[in-house]
């Protein structure tokens, strides 16, 4: 059993993200309770660098408009009292200099500070779902992996779709019963089902599921 403050899950004995419901710190794969902050959240993981980025971005452009502003207001307050001297170019010039040069590196920065929490966020998100398919067989619908990572179905999908694409052996497809996308990375052949339903008086049912498959 591991240790209570392991990163690896005491109940399933995977190193599975967490996940927060409410006040409650869940294990990604299995749902156990885990304790806070011994691994990196689902919801939570980027966030920090994420949120840096985008006032880094603000600031950016904050210093930008400000230090513009500032500069050009005071070359025309300068050049009025000395008209005929370059005195206000000589002001305005290397105060436009240095505040073109940080707010830049500021919204640089911000934008890379932005995307470097976006991919910590999918990162954590494809572990999370890789253990949530380990504890499940390899099987699961995206609604099913949105439930247990707290996330939306288009996210769910999104990274099981991404999954699917790197996954090193092929991926089978089903289509439920309720006609939800089954993802299986159990290592099967590849395969498409379209599940079986009545036909219409005089409609063959073969008919309507190959119609279905092609479609």
């Amino acid at each position: 059993m591991a240790a209570p403050f392991s990163p690896v899950c005491s109940q399933c004995a995977r190193q599975a993200p967490i996940v927060f419901r409410g006040l409650e710190t869940r294990c990604a794969a299995c749902g156990a309770l885990r304790v806070p902050l011994t691994a990196p959240s689902v919801g939570l993981a980027g966030q920090p660098s994420r949120v840096g980025g985008f006032a880094a971005l603000l600031l950016g452009a904050f210093v930008l408009f400000v230090g513009l502003s500032f500069a050009l207001g005071l070359g025309l307050l300068l050049h009025s009292i000395w008209p005929g001297a370059l005195v206000g170019w000589a002001v305005a010039l290397p105060f436009s200099t240095a505040t073109l040069f940080f707010g830049f590196l500021l919204i640089w920065g911000g934008r890379k500070l932005r995307r470097q929490g976006t991919a910590k966020q999918l990162a954590v998100r494809r572990d999370a779902m890789r253990a949530l398919l380990s504890h499940r067989g390899g099987a699961v619908t995206a609604e099913q992996a949105a439930s247990a990572l707290a996330i939306s179905a288009a996210e769910a999908d999104a990274t099981l779709t991404e999954l699917a694409r790197e996954a090193a052996t092929e991926v089978r497809l089903d289509v439920d019963d309720t006609g939800q996308l089954r993802y299986d990375f159990s290592g099967d052949a590849a395969h498409y089902r379209v599940p079986e339903e009545p036909a219409d008086e005089g409609v063959d049912a073969g008919d309507v599921a190959r119609s279905r498959a092609r479609s």
